[in-house]
């Protein structure tokens, strides 16, 4: 991505990484982790690698592993063992890294120990790379060989990656050759990085080898288990997490042949992994050391493995790095239909083979979850309203969108009622009505907000009792929570809350609700236009969703159009010919709310659209477009030049009926491809706001709204 997103690298007891680096592709620095320094003083590590290795045609494997005894040579303290983010190591758990220097020149060194090889036979030399360069500047790499275990005694070049012989190497790349000593004796290879460049990136290197013979190794890549076949049982766990505390969240269980058992929702970083287990009584055991998958997040990607045992130490000052006595096996013990670990137990997400904790739980604890979410029958009548409420999950600031409201009999349904809600699919909060108020019943099951698990969610009302120790707000629950009625608008100061994983996760007050008048509009005009370089040329409008009269207009029918020196321009993919690597199709009108993670960013709850170019030009134009049925309005167009900046707006907006509610209508539509207000392709029948994409029989597309109810 060009946007740049920052990490912090981690702190060594001796060969120490500096400074910052970024997320994992071949155009963004990159983050490295789980560092280890490099000592010279232990022994051992590469005759292990060869035994294990079982080759007969290997001399020397080096897979720097800890314990390596290579030396490093490096006065920038960037050489290191470790991983790099978002690449799993070719052999083993570490590689060696080198980091890049803002400073200077690389010039860092890493040595082996001696290898003993014999005069006029051929040895064939190979080495995993990882060398991405930043920018279109590329890594400098060299493969050395000498008689001594110093940088100066490096005087045979093996592999050249210098100057106008450097390679970029976007992925691990295997580079060889071969090598015949003129004499017998004791050889020491080297990897050099010397980037002259300053700034560049981090370099990855892996599995050095040398043989009679190519090395023939093939990564092992683990794969997480796949979804078993059999009826899917829904369950809830419990549990105690070492370092979030109490939580609930969804998982599974499938009872399978031979006493065999799957279940998911056991990992709680991973609570979409299965494991399996075997039914043995009124117990099930879990083989340990079980492949959950990747756990990623913006400071790391690793695999995680299950683990679990007794004897838990907890550690106060990093609460995921307890102290634990492994077992062999993880035992359920089965109660009914419950599930649950004995006291004193601790489920482990391991960050190796080895059963280092990542994460833990205790108390662990499965029971069966049949509750099913309420939402209004296909014959309720169903309106638009504008809601509005001031939610916790956003700072104690106002949210207001757009959302449905039905009404069947005297039940009232309301659709999408909190921050949270927002985010799940085809979600309601339902409540009584005797004309004068709506009645919310507390407990009600929402539905599943889908976070890194399934959180079943429910809605109470609350009352504010006072404050923690951190200032937030604590609340009792209450039985109900009430709306007030006043014609066609719905309000109540009061708060409810979104119960979600076992806890208060979202607190909502000054809640109001107003039918909303769907009618063609002009837009008002973009009220700010600001431009950024880097990393690469970039805009960002501001808008907001009322008519040029100040009256909301509703958001999800809005977009933009683009002029570049008032010639309107076409968003094109790269596969077409454009310049935009994640469009599927030509875009002419941009919703309001599309993000395709790259060169274009609309944000919702901010009223903000980004968008990247690449065309030269001395002046740029923006409207907004507000289409509801047959009739499109534009606004004004707000203006940006390259002498003055944002100069305001021209021209006047205009209200059309073009008699037709799908532009192309005498074309034949030979695929309609749909998308939520975020630009992911959904079901043609997903609920709400979507985006549809008509191809037609000449190739051309048109890009329209619908509302789904």
């Amino acid at each position: 991505m060009k946007r740049k997103v920052y990490f912090m690298l981690a702190t060594m007891l001796l060969c120490t990484i500096t400074g910052m680096a970024q997320s994992v592709t071949s155009g963004s620095r990159l983050n490295v982790e789980n560092l280890f320094p490099v000592d010279a003083q232990k022994k051992g590590g590469i005759s292990r690698a060869v035994e294990q290795a079982g080759e007969s045609a290997a001399v020397y494997i080096q897979s720097f592993e800890e314990g390596c005894d290579w030396v490093i040579i490096d006065a920038a303290n960037k050489m290191t063992l470790g991983k790099v983010s978002g690449k799993r190591p070719i052999d083993g758990e570490y590689n060696l890294v080198s980091a890049y220097d803002q400073k200077a020149s690389r010039n860092g060194w890493a040595i082996s120990t001696a290898v003993s090889l014999e005069q006029g036979k051929s040895y064939n030399i190979s080495l995993w790379c990882y060398a991405p360069g930043f920018d279109g500047i590329l890594e400098e790499i060299e493969i050395t060989a000498g008689k001594e275990r110093t940088a100066e005694a490096q005087t045979t070049v093996l592999m050249d990656y210098t100057g106008d012989k450097a390679q970029e190497m976007a992925d691990w790349t295997k580079v060889q050759t071969s090598f015949t000593p003129e004499e017998s004796g004791d050889y020491y290879f080297a990897i050099h990085h010397c980037t002259t460049a300053k700034y560049v990136n981090v370099t990855g290197f892996d599995r050095f080898y040398v043989g009679t013979e190519p090395d023939t190794y093939v990564q092992e890549v683990p794969v997480p288990r796949p979804t078993p076949e059999g009826e899917q049982l829904n369950y809830m766990t419990y549990f105690d997490d070492v370092y979030y505390g109490y939580t609930e969240k969804g998982g599974k269980v499938v009872y399978g042949e031979k006493d065999s058992v799957f279940i998911q929702g056991i990992a709680a970083q991973l609570p979409r992994a299965w494991v399996y287990g075997i039914k043995k009584g009124n117990s099930i055991e879990i083989p340990c050391g079980q492949y959950l998958g990747v756990y990623t997040s913006l400071s790391q990607s690793i695999d995680v493995y299950l683990f679990a045992g007794t004897d838990y130490v907890p550690n106060e000052k990093y609460p995921r790095e307890f102290g634990y006595t492994p077992s062999d096996n993880l035992t359920l013990i089965v109660e009914g239909d419950n599930l649950k670990t004995e006291d004193g137990i601790v489920v482990v997400q391991a960050s190796s083979k080895k059963g280092t904790p990542f994460s833990g739980a205790l108390n662990f604890e499965m029971r069966p979850f049949n509750e099913k979410a309420v939402s209004p029958s296909a014959s309720a009548e169903k309106k638009l309203y504008s809601i509005s409420y001031i939610s916790s999950k956003n700072y104690e600031k106002e949210v207001s969108y757009m959302t449905n409201v039905a009404f069947s009999g005297d039940t009232v349904f309301i659709q999408k009622a909190s921050y949270y809600m927002q985010y799940m699919n085809d979600s309601w909060i339902y409540g009584i009505s005797n004309g004068k108020t709506i009645t919310f019943p507390s407990g009600q099951y929402i539905g599943d907000y889908i976070g890194d698990g399934p959180f079943p969610t429910y809605l109470h009302g609350a009352t504010v009792t006072g404050q923690d120790e951190e200032g937030d707000n604590t609340y009792e629950l209450k039985d109900d929570y009430v709306l007030n009625i006043d014609g066609d608008t719905f309000s109540s100061p009061d708060y409810y809350v979104m119960h979600l994983g076992g806890i208060i996760s979202e607190a909502c007050h000054d809640l109001t609700l107003t039918e909303f008048d769907l009618k063609p509009a002009i837009p008002s005009a973009i009220n700010d236009i600001s431009y950024q370089s880097v990393p690469g040329k970039n805009f960002a409008v501001r808008y907001v969703a009322e008519d040029e009269d100040g009256n909301r207009i509703l958001q999800d029918s809005m977009y933009i159009r683009v002029y570049f020196d008032d010639q309107l321009y076409t968003f094109k993919p790269l596969a077409d010919g454009g310049h935009y690597k994640n469009l599927t199709k030509e875009m002419i009108e941009i919703p309001v709310g599309f993000n395709d993670s790259y060169d274009l960013f609309g944000s919702l709850s901010q009223s903000r659209f980004q968008f990247y170019v690449y065309e030269e030009f001395e002046k740029l134009s923006v409207e907004m477009v507000y289409r509801i049925g047959d009739t499109v309005g534009t606004s004004a167009r707000a203006v940006w030049t390259e002498s003055d900046g944002f100069k305001g707006t021209e021209g006047q907006g205009s209200l059309i009926t073009t008699g037709i509610t799908r532009p192309n209508i005498d074309k034949k539509i030979v695929r309609t491809d749909t998308y939520n207000i975020y630009g992911q392709p959904v079901r043609a029948d997903e609920k709400g706001i979507v985006i549809q994409v008509d191809t037609f029989n000449d190739g051309s597309t048109n890009t329209r709204k619908a509302l789904n109810l």
